[in-house]
């Protein structure tokens, strides 16, 4: 006699897997137009973006750009140090058995090695190693008993557990634009050489059909005053932000987790009310 079995549905997120590969980005970057040529490089450091993620049975395909800063000093005296900026593109393939295209794929691309050679005075050499990181999660779904009807004589252990699932993936993008003043005591903008954005004090709360996300952007800025013996200058802000992620099936109750991470950043000198950086 089979059983009469009452049962109900549960999704439940299954780890698909986790992949490594790493990227090789080889190329000729060039001193724009406006900036003096190199005498020798100061400083090299590169950023790696990952902006394009396909998913396909078993394979993630991806591309990005590699973003290189340069601190070099020129073969002109009429100022020590300059800065500039440059890219290059990266694409590759992650083969990921077990996944499916509608698996969710989260990328972290890291750069495990750089380096540049001076090519003659307006063209530098990049060699970049690029590790990238591949966590990949399928969702399962499946029956559990709960119960079984019309046998009155079987004797049944009941337990509870808990079972949590996502129910939704959702991208979106801020743009935090702010106008940022020189603390008292600091020489006017030459030139900006370098700057930084890090996220701190993150926070994530889910509401009723969107989630909060709160924060702040912490900018550091190297830059030059705009005299002839003008020293480096480090200047740091703390922009605070907040926003909301649209995502209908979320309640308060529920838990939620978010990755921030800066996609671009554009920070130039401005001039004041006296004409002045």
């Amino acid at each position: 006699m089979p059983l009469d079995l009452v049962k109900e549905r549960i999704v439940l997120d299954n780890q698909a897997g986790s992949q490594s590969t790493q990227v090789l980005v080889e190329g000729d970057i060039i001193v724009p137009d406006s900036k003096p040529d190199i005498n020798v490089i100061l400083r090299s450091g590169g950023e790696a973006l990952i902006g394009d993620v396909r998913v396909n049975e078993s394979m993630v395909s991806f591309s990005g750009n590699l973003l290189i800063d340069l601190l070099y000093r020129a073969a002109r005296e009429d100022r020590a140090i300059y800065a500039m900026e440059s890219s290059l593109p990266f694409e590759d393939t992650i083969h990921m058995e077990g996944i499916a295209p509608e698996a969710n794929v989260q990328l972290t691309a890291i750069v495990s090695d750089l380096d540049t050679n001076l090519i003659n005075d307006r063209k530098i050499g990049v060699r970049a190693l690029i590790t990238v990181l591949a966590n990949a999660e399928n969702q399962f779904q499946g029956e559990a008993v709960m119960a079984v009807n019309n046998m009155p004589d079987l004797q049944v252990l009941n337990d509870s557990m808990t079972v949590n699932h996502t129910v939704e993936h959702k991208k979106d993008r801020f743009a935090i634009k702010e106008e940022l003043a020189l603390t008292s005591g600091k020489p006017n903008i030459g030139e900006i050489l370098l700057s930084d954005v890090r996220i701190t004090d993150k926070e994530v709360r889910p509401m009723e059909g969107k989630v909060l996300i709160r924060g702040n952007a912490k900018v550091s800025t190297l830059y030059v005053g705009d005299k002839e013996d003008s020293v480096l200058e480090v200047v740091e802000h703390e922009i605070p932000f907040n926003g909301y992620v649209e995502a209908k099936d979320v309640t308060p109750k529920m838990f939620a987790q978010a990755n921030l991470s800066v996609l671009q950043k554009d920070i130039r000198a401005l001039t004041n009310e006296d004409g002045e950086d």
